[in-house]
């Protein structure tokens, strides 16, 4: 998923399509481990 969400932010010729995925990058960085179902 990560590397999904950094391809849309490098392909995204706007501000609101650059910044969509930081949510979810922002989770994946703080909850990984739920993200992934460790805990």
């Amino acid at each position: 998923m990560t590397s999904l969400a950094e391809a849309i932010q490098l392909a995204s010729l706007c501000g609101l399509g650059q910044a969509a995925p930081l949510a979810l990058l922002r989770g994946l960085e703080t909850f990984g481990a739920e993200f992934h179902g460790r805990r």
